[in-house]
């Protein structure tokens, strides 16, 4: 390329930069096409290209330049971002799923990786038949957006009166929320009557949000002084019927620097948090929200990131409460049908947010949506949207209507091995539902997406279970342990036909139903006693006479147990007995499990016996059970894991006879691996299998 076409180029590449900053797509494609022409190899210009061909919607055109550009950017962050919003609108979810992986393995703490097209979070894009949402329009001349709930009579409604002519962009904050306003914001409406029911005249604002008593506002506001958007205060004047509000102040933020913009406040359910979107420093980038502690009405503090299961590289904005555990935000950055999309972020109990869910093709488009606020009484949404075009084949703001449907949710309840339990009754009383569990163990009722919802599970054999179903959950698992046995049986172990007795002999009860286990010792009499479940099948063991009975079922009366075996009642121990005896003197013994159970199914019966008849022995001696687990997966999860492995080791020794007292428990998760066997971040391991089942384990040691 000659020096000329590289200097004609610059100065082609400027122009079109500068049409870039003024939003002016179509004049900064015209450009980049003539640079384009003196240099069609050039990687840069076709990734300009393609971002400016996104910014107008022509996302199969994007698609092509950006892909000319793979090799130039393939270490940049911000491409595998935007080749995943572009293979993702376009419905190349596969491709948008690899450009996600690409993104978040150059920024893992970027986003969270369950967020990945297709997932959980997103399933409800395409769940359900598109229904139009309801064109609300107050003033058809006119763009309007940004409605705004009291109660169930009053909406709020800031309208920016700009002309039809002028092409809308939601996020042009500066442009649209100042110079593009009238002189009358803020007018509030009557829903039924859409009659204007205040007057208010002065400055140009934009997104707001008013105290329950409608004394207290925060507004988003031009700092003339910083040439930046930032949060303002005003107070309504004390006379009674006054619609007039006190002069609008600054607030003072914490973590302001200056520099950056502060928009869309929100005040939380209680009042004493405000949440807003801001371009500061210290986010994932773009715009980010945030939430801070209001300390007199004027300053916030303790000022937090609300997550990276709400905030992305891209833009967060508008940001409306549902309550305290549910909010509604619109974003570029996640999963979705368009530019902004209308999300709603969901709190754990007592933790961050952690679900974020696309409401779908009945609220989003692939225009802008944004700003929704949920009617309660009449569970619709009130939305704002660029998707209308008006007379000048121009996309125009409007506020739309659409109403939440109901979502179908499955229950599905195992017991502790995880098979389905049928007949259980699952009741969920805000929807006045009550079902029984069919043969997978499941229920399916249609509920709305909307707040949290207490789930009962009881039955006649199991525990009952009380927890809640998150909104807009589509699937829940919950585990229903069996009542602890209160039926006692005694029994006795006879020779056959003689019948008779075998005293101090070790046994071993089996249900075939969820195979726990009951064992002790017969006493002098050959009569053994356990608590068990009656009218269930059971299988009894004698493992020193290698005796195994068909299934049976034990009656309250005394039950008769015939051991077949040809072994004579006065007996001498096999030499292969004896030298199992001798490896069971050993007061130290390790308890293996596989991959993530905490099921105990090696065989331990007789290295068990000897501990178990050392304690009973002597009551100074005690039992130490320490529980791990191997580095797989996540620490906090292993925590609890190695926890649940100690809990059925400590039953399993008190069921054999172990004094309760005598047992000292202890679990360390991930924390003290047997060898050296590491994991990194993605469940890869440098050890075999075997040397990974070392670290899942149980130590069992008595000390005396």
């Amino acid at each position: 390329m000659s020096s000329t076409l590289i200097a004609q180029n610059y100065d082609i590449i400027q122009k079109a930069l500068k049409a870039e900053r003024s939003h002016n797509y179509y004049r900064a494609i015209k450009y980049y096409n003539c640079a384009l022409q003196n240099d069609p190899n050039s990687e840069y210009i076709h990734y300009k290209l393609g971002k400016n061909y996104f910014n107008q919607n022509d996302y199969e055109t994007s698609i092509y330049h950006m892909e000319q550009a793979k090799k130039l950017m393939k270490d940049s962050m911000n491409y595998h971002f935007d080749m995943y919003h572009l293979y993702s609108v376009t419905g190349y979810t596969a491709l948008a799923k690899e450009s996600f992986i690409r993104y978040i393995n150059l920024c893992p703490t970027c986003v969270k990786s369950d967020l990945l097209p297709g997932g959980q979070s997103n399933k409800f894009i395409y769940s359900r038949p598109l229904k139009e949402p309801e064109l609300m329009g107050y003033d058809s001349k006119r763009t309007e957006y940004y409605s705004y709930i009291i109660d169930d009579n009053t909406i709020h409604t800031l309208n920016a009166k700009m002309s039809c002519k002028n092409n809308s962009n939601a996020l042009n904050f500066n442009g649209n929320f100042t110079t593009k306003y009238s002189r009358n914001d803020f007018m509030f409406f009557d829903v039924d009557h859409k009659t204007q029911i205040n007057k208010w005249s002065g400055f140009e604002y934009g997104p707001y949000s008013m105290s329950k008593k409608l004394d207290v506002i925060y507004t988003t506001r031009l700092d003339e002084e910083n040439n930046r958007m930032f949060i303002y205060l005003s107070k309504r004047k004390v006379e009674e019927g006054s619609t007039a509000w006190e002069r609008f102040i600054p607030i003072e933020i914490e973590i302001d620097k200056g520099n950056f913009n502060f928009i869309h406040p929100m005040l939380t359910s209680d009042e004493n948090h405000l949440i807003f979107s801001s371009n500061q420093p210290g986010g994932l980038g773009g715009y980010d929200l945030w939430i801070g502690e209001i300390e007199n009405q004027t300053k916030l503090k303790n000022i937090k990131s609300l997550g990276t299961y709400v905030n992305t590289p891209g833009d967060e904005c508008f940001p409306t409460v549902y309550d305290d555990n549910v909010i509604f935000f619109a974003s570029n950055g996640h999963y979705g049908l368009g530019k902004l999309d209308i999300y709603a972020g969901v709190r754990g109990k007592g933790a961050r947010f952690n679900r974020t869910y696309n409401l779908g093709a009945n609220f989003n488009s692939e225009n802008d949506d944004y700003a929704l606020f949920y009617h309660q009484k009449k569970n619709v949404g009130f939305f704002s949207s660029n998707r209308f075009v008006n007379k000048y084949d121009n996309h125009s703001d409007r506020i739309y209507k659409q109403s939440f449907d109901k979502i179908k949710t499955t229950i599905t309840v195992k017991d502790e091995l995880k098979r389905p339990i049928t007949g259980m009754k699952v009741s969920i009383p805000s929807e006045k539902i009550e079902m029984k569990t069919n043969q997978l163990g499941q229920v399916t009722a249609s509920l709305s997406p909307i707040g949290y919802k207490k789930v009962v599970v009881s039955g006649d054999f199991h525990q009952l279970v009380d927890t809640s179903l998150y909104p807009f959950e589509t699937k829940l698992d919950i585990e229903a342990r069996r009542n602890l046995p209160k039926d006692f049986v005694t029994f006795s172990l006879l020779s056959h036909p003689f019948e008779n007795a075998y005293p101090n002999i070790y046994y071993k009860i089996t249900n075939t139903a969820d195979c726990s286990n009951y064992s002790g010792y017969t006493d002098e009499t050959g009569k053994g006693q356990v608590v068990l479940y009656l009218n269930e099948e059971y299988k009894v063991e004698v493992p020193e006479l290698g005796f195994v009975s068909p299934v049976m079922k034990f009656t309250a009366d005394n039950n008769k147990i015939f051991i077949t075996s040809d072994i004579p009642a006065k007996r001498e121990e096999p030499a292969a007995v004896a030298e199992v005896k001798e490896e069971m003197l050993n007061d130290n013994f390790t308890i293996y499990y596989e991959t993530t159970q905490w099921n105990i199914t090696n065989d331990i019966d007789k290295k068990m016996k000897y501990v178990i008849m050392e304690l009973n022995k002597n009551p100074s001696y005690r039992l130490e059970l320490s529980a791990h687990t191997d580095c797989q997966g996540d620490a906090k999860t292993n925590m609890v894991l190695s926890r649940q492995r100690l809990a059925e080791a400590i039953k399993l020794f008190f069921s054999r006879g172990a004094n309760e007292s005598q047992i000292l428990g202890r679990y360390f998760g991930e924390e003290k691996p047997a060898n050296n066997c590491h994991c990194d971040g993605n469940n890869n391991y440098d050890c075999s299998n075997e040397e990974m089942k070392k670290n899942r384990r149980t130590e069992v040691r008595l000390i005396k």
